[in-house]
C-alpha cells in the first residue's frame, strides 16, 4: 500500500514544520557573520569614498589612561617587543596613520576589535628607513616568518595568532585587507624612495587565530 509522505508524517509524529522552521534557522546563523561583515566592508568603503570627511575619532579608557588594566596591547615574542594599541580614525577619506607616533600602534577604525566579527583585527605601525628603535614597525618586514606567534590583549581576554603569510600590495589596494574574522593583519610602509620622501608599497604580515584566553599579563 502506498502511503503519501503527509500521512507518514503523521503516522511517525515527526515534526516537519518544526524540522523546515530549524533548518532554516541553521542557514541565517551561518550567515549572519558574513553577513555583517560584508556590511561592515561596505561602511569602510563609503567613509573612504564620501565626499564629506570626518569620522572622529573615539577614545576609551584603553587609550587614554596607561595603567589601565585593559589596555590593548599587541606582544611579539619573536622580537620581544610590545605596543600599547590606539585607535587610526579614518578622516580626509582615508585612515589618519599620521596621528601616530612610534611609541604605540593604530587600530585601523572600521576593523574588527575582537576576532570573530566577520572581518579581520588590522594593526598598523610606522617604518622609519634606517631606525631600529624598537618602538615602531620596521623589523616586521624583515624578521618574522611564518609560523611566528603573535599575541593581541583586548579587554579582558588574550588572543594568540600565528603568521601565516607576508604580503606587499599597492597602498590604493584596501580590497585586499578584508578577510576573514580569524585574521589579524599587522600594516607598514616598504620600498621608501629617497628622492620623494615616500615608501611606494606597504606589506601586510598576516597571522590566523588559533588561541583565546583569560589575558596572562594581568
Amino acid at each position: 500500500m502506498n502511503v503519501s509522505l503527509g500521512n507518514k508524517a503523521r503516522q511517525t509524529g515527526l515534526p516537519w514544520g518544526w524540522i523546515v522552521v530549524a533548518l532554516v534557522a541553521l542557514l541565517l546563523t551561518g550567515n549572519m557573520a558574513q553577513t555583517r561583515g560584508e556590511r561592515r566592508k561596505a561602511q569602510i568603503i563609503a567613509a573612504l569614498t564620501a565626499t564629506a570627511p570626518a569620522i572622529e575619532p573615539t577614545t576609551t579608557p584603553d587609550e587614554t589612561d596607561p595603567n589601565h588594566p585593559y589596555r590593548k596591547q599587541l606582544f611579539i615574542s619573536t622580537l620581544e617587543q610590545s605596543w600599547p594599541i590606539r585607535k587610526i580614525p579614518i578622516r580626509d577619506n582615508t585612515w589618519a596613520l599620521y596621528s601616530q607616533s612610534i611609541d604605540h600602534v593604530g587600530q585601523m577604525e572600521g576593523f574588527a576589535e575582537e576576532p570573530g566579527l566577520g572581518l579581520p583585527v588590522m594593526l598598523a605601525g610606522h617604518s622609519v628607513e634606517g631606525l631600529q628603535d624598537p618602538m615602531n614597525f620596521s623589523r616586521i618586514r624583515t624578521e618574522l616568518e611564518v609560523g611566528d606567534e603573535i599575541l593581541y590583549r583586548v579587554g579582558p581576554n588574550e588572543y594568540g595568532y600565528k603568521v601565516v603569510e607576508i604580503t606587499e600590495l599597492d597602498p590604493t589596494d584596501v580590497d585586499s585587507l578584508f578577510r576573514g574574522g580569524n585574521m589579524l593583519g599587522l600594516l607598514t610602509c616598504s620600498q621608501y624612495d629617497p628622492e620623494t620622501g615616500l615608501f611606494n608599497k606597504r606589506v601586510v604580515v598576516w597571522a590566523k587565530q588559533y588561541l583565546a584566553q583569560p589575558r596572562t599579563d594581568l
